[in-house]
């Protein structure tokens, strides 16, 4: 049983010597659970759905431990929905205590956020909060997630910005909610916060047939009504480059995954290429298994092997080699 389980945690210097990182960061699913179905979400925000169990809070504090200790520098929350984790708060309290990162962020539906539960997340010193919110509309946004929560959604927006809390919004752009690209824009800039429109990029299913598009449009119109604009990465240097515009100090930001890869090879000869990940982190999901791709099931470790004394420096073999095609690969732009 879990309670007889004994964890062996510690980095040989041997083994992780002459490991040397590029600045990395692992979104981290602490839960498999959702109370949205958001009709584009793959299962889980995490490429497949599973049965097994969700790591313990010792599982997953010692997992996370012993990545930082090989490099991982950040950490990004989500899900699921992450804050529907059991012991939420005292989960994110005790990664926080972890050596080494430098930092933690979350990606939530918004729907939990209330003033009962601010001052708690106000004590968790997130460096930000990502808040996904596709429409305005209330009956297009329950069409979307199959909840009606929409004017829920919104006031944990507020609430976070009043709170001094720095929060996000991150949009999936389909044809249904395309009419809404604007309204959100105008909403973000009104009150001061950052905005992700992300493209829709599965390729293979029938729903990204009938829903995708291109981002060039929506490119064309910021670049006209604009005055300063440019490219990123992501805050690690890596990464697909979005392009960036701003205004009254509020960034509008596109991520257009169809430009290229960042995994090269890796990514060229998956079915999935080019897909709407954008990948630029590593992924433990919720049962404890690194990836380096939500969808490609190939390149995966099971993390909790770190946990057993007979299974640790495979599992750090195995980890190196998912470093090793990180810090080997650069941006190249798509060959579709």
């Amino acid at each position: 049983t879990k309670k007889e389980r004994k964890y062996v945690v510690f980095a040989s210097n041997n083994i992780i010597q002459g490991i040397i990182m590029n600045s990395m960061k692992l979104r981290v699913c602490l839960t498999d659970v959702c109370n949205f179905k958001c009709i584009y979400c793959h299962p889980s925000g995490e490429g497949c759905s599973s049965q097994n169990e969700v790591l313990s809070d010792e599982e997953l504090y010692n997992i996370l431990n012993e990545l930082a200790l090989l490099g991982i520098e950040s950490f990004r929350l989500t899900g699921g929905e992450p804050m529907l984790r059991k012991n939420f708060f005292k989960t994110v309290e005790k990664i926080k205590n972890i050596p080494n990162i430098k930092k933690i962020t979350m990606v939530t539906n918004g729907s939990i956020i209330s003033e009962k539960n601010i001052e708690d997340i106000v004590k968790l010193n997130l460096k930000s909060i990502t808040v996904s919110l596709d429409t305005l509309d209330k009956e297009q946004f329950k069409n979307i997630v199959k909840v009606d929560c929409l004017e829920k959604v919104i006031n944990s927006i507020c609430i976070l910005k009043k709170n001094g809390i720095k929060t996000k919004i991150n949009m999936v752009v389909t044809k249904d909610n395309e009419e809404q690209i604007y309204p959100l824009i105008i909403f973000a800039i009104k009150n001061n916060i950052d905005i992700k429109l992300l493209d829709l990029f599965e390729r293979d299913s029938e729903y990204w047939k009938n829903e995708f598009v291109t981002m060039d449009k929506i490119v064309e119109v910021l670049n006209f009504i604009c005055d300063i604009k440019y490219t990123q990465k992501q805050d690690e240097g890596f990464g697909i480059p979005e392009d960036v515009f701003e205004v009254n100090d509020t960034k509008i930001v596109i991520k257009n995954s169809s430009k290229g890869t960042c995994y090269c090879q890796y990514c060229y000869n998956c079915n999935l290429y080019p897909c709407q990940t954008g990948i630029v982190s590593f992924v433990l999901t919720h049962d404890g298994l690194l990836k380096l791709c939500t969808l490609n099931q190939e390149k995966v470790v099971d993390a909790k092997r770190l946990l057993y004394p007979d299974k640790y420096e495979s599992a750090i073999a195995d980890i190196k080699e998912l470093f090793r095609i990180y810090n080997n690969s650069q941006f190249q732009e798509s060959v579709l």
